[in-house]
Formats: C-alpha cells, sequence, structure tokens
C-alpha cells in the first residue's frame, strides 16, 4: 500500500530527474542491500517543497532514487537497473540521520523489498 501511495504521488508531481528545472549538483550517496550504487557528485532536485527530492548519477544511463514525503510518513525509491526509467523499486519507509535517508526496516526484515540508503549534501 505505502509503494502505491509513493507511486501516486510521483505521478502527481510529474517528477522526472532529467526534466527538473531546479536540479545542483551536490554529493550524493546511493546504497542499496549493503551495496553503493553510487557515490560522489550527482544531480540533486527538490520536488516539492515539503523536503521531497531526487537524486541522480551523472551519465548515459544513470540510476537515481526518489524520498518522498507524506505528512509523517518518508518513503524512498529507486530504479534498479541503469535501464529503468521508473524508480519502481521501494525502499520503503526512510528515516532521516543527518544528511541520509535509511530504511526503517532492518535488512533481515526487508523480504519484499530492498532496504538503503539515501544521502544528499553540498
Amino acid at each position: 500500500m505505502r509503494f502505491l501511495t509513493l507511486a501516486f504521488l510521483l505521478a502527481l508531481s510529474g517528477a522526472a530527474p532529467a526534466a527538473a528545472q531546479d536540479a545542483r549538483q551536490v554529493r550524493c550517496l546511493l546504497q542499496v542491500n549493503g551495496r553503493t550504487i553510487f557515490a560522489g557528485r550527482c544531480l540533486f532536485t527538490r520536488i516539492g517543497d515539503d523536503g521531497s527530492f531526487t537524486i541522480k548519477e551523472r551519465g548515459q544511463r544513470p540510476h537515481f532514487a526518489y524520498l518522498v514525503r507524506n505528512g509523517a510518513l518518508t518513503d524512498g525509491s529507486w530504479n534498479g537497473s541503469e535501464r529503468a526509467n521508473h524508480a519502481d523499486n521501494p525502499l520503503g519507509e526512510m528515516r532521516r540521520s543527518g544528511a541520509c535517508w535509511q530504511s526503517v526496516r532492518q535488512p533481515r526484515e526487508a523480504r519484499t523489498i530492498d532496504w538503503g540508503k539515501i544521502c544528499a549534501w553540498k
């Protein structure tokens, strides 16, 4: 259900990492299931005034991730494959820790979704 809410919010926002107008370069980190997907310079784009954002790896077929806030709930997702153009892979509920957001579920509990960490800082 939470993933459907995330997908609905992304559809409403019309957000697409490549089409964003206020994208800026920052330092980023995306880790999924204990593996670093990308780290270093990336594009950061706000997708609303509530703190939601996307990070996008530089390159021709980049990975990207979304962090979507909806009131007290914060969910993450990522595209899962360099060739995928939608962030269909849920990271579940996320909790902030400094410049990072981490999946609330521990790896042993996250059997049906990925777990990860999304970070962005100047």
